[in-house]
């Protein structure tokens, strides 16, 4: 039975929070592993496109993205601050799917699956079942708190897309 292509990204985040206590976060993505091997999937911005994914008879159409945020995230004093997914993980990401014409609306319940059992705050793991064709944006929310002050955690929305294979892909 074929498995589900696997695409590990790092999510390298810097920023700061700001005098008044506001978060200026900027995300790059690269890739760590990709299985099956391919190249250009992942963009520095971080758009996603599956159909540069190699197919072969050894992997299904889903996909397992994981996502690990690699923080390099200040508060205004200077220190590191706590950056982490949400919790719970489901609140970690949404879709919206991209449709002409029209506004974007959530996609399928039945397209993607959030892991919600992931023991680390770090780490997040989604599979898109590719049960559509669709192009969809995705958006991570990560959480800013200043460990010094102990504040509230900040949510931040990163925004960028995912393009879907081709049904006959």
């Amino acid at each position: 039975m074929p498995q589900n292509m696997k695409l590990d990204i790092n999510v390298t985040l810097s920023g700061q929070e700001n005098a008044d206590n506001s978060w200026t976060v900027h995300a790059v993505y690269s890739v760590r592993n990709c299985n099956p091997p391919s190249q250009g999937v992942v963009t520095a911005s971080g758009a996603i496109d599956l159909t540069k994914m190699a197919k072969t008879a050894d992997y299904s159409s889903a996909t397992d993205m994981t996502f690990t945020i690699i923080s390099t995230v200040h508060d205004k004093n200077g220190y590191g601050a706590n950056v982490c997914f949400p919790d719970p993980h489901s609140s970690a990401v949404e879709f919206t799917r991209d449709q002409v014409p029209g506004p974007p609306s959530a996609p399928p319940e039945s397209e993607f699956t959030v892991n919600t059992s992931i023991g680390t705050p770090y780490f997040l793991l989604f599979t898109d079942l590719d049960n559509s064709v669709g192009s969809y944006e995705y958006c991570l929310k990560i959480s800013c708190c200043n460990i010094q002050t102990g504040s509230t955690p900040v949510l931040v929305r990163l925004d960028p897309p995912i393009t879907n294979r081709p049904a006959d892909n």
